[in-house]
């Protein structure tokens, strides 16, 4: 058992020892890396500009590197939706996500956080979506008439045309009844 060698490690796995290493550290040495940063800000104008415009700068270069667009076109985007989440129209505390698909890379507008987590949460699948938005009119439905037992009966009118968008979309065949 001596001469056994042990199994490379995945890149996850490299990455995961490396951040660790890396946080042990910075967590012994933050005073004396944090005091070189200070004087050097101090002293360097190019660098102060630098770091001044990572992250929370104005300039806001990461959108270019991120998304491909620029802070104009960024601006006009907000501007043309009047500083409102595409999704539910309402103006956030903080700034606008930029919303794009993660296939394609391709921007789609901006949206609240919650608005954009949501659609990640739900992998950007339209089909979830709208089952989701099905589940939530049912039971919504259902309040409204007094029902407020878990049953597989459908509740009439808007819907069935709710399911029947579900079912006619929907890739797979599914062994579950439908929604309406």
């Amino acid at each position: 058992m001596a001469g056994r060698r042990k199994r490379p490690l995945s890149e996850a796995e490299r990455k995961k020892r490396r951040a660790k290493i890396n946080r042990a550290y910075w967590a012994k040495h933050k005073d004396r890396i944090n005091k070189g940063r200070r004087e050097r800000a101090a002293s360097d104008p190019e660098y102060r500009e630098r770091r001044n415009s990572q992250g929370r700068g104005e300039p806001k270069r990461w959108l270019q590197r991120t998304y491909g667009i620029s802070r104009e076109e960024y601006d006009a985007m907000v501007a043309a939706q009047n500083g409102r989440c595409l999704i539910c129209d309402e103006k956030p505390m903080r700034g606008l996500c930029v919303d794009h698909c993660h296939e394609t890379k391709v921007v789609r507008g901006l949206l609240c956080n919650n608005c954009n987590v949501g659609l990640g949460y739900f992998d950007d699948d339209p089909i979830r979506l709208l089952r989701a938005a099905a589940y939530l009119l049912t039971f919504e439905a259902k309040a409204k008439v007094g029902i407020h037992t878990v049953r597989r009966k459908a509740v009439p009118g808007a819907l069935a045309t709710i399911g029947e968008l579900i079912a006619r979309l929907s890739p797979r065949r599914s062994r579950r009844k439908p929604l309406a």
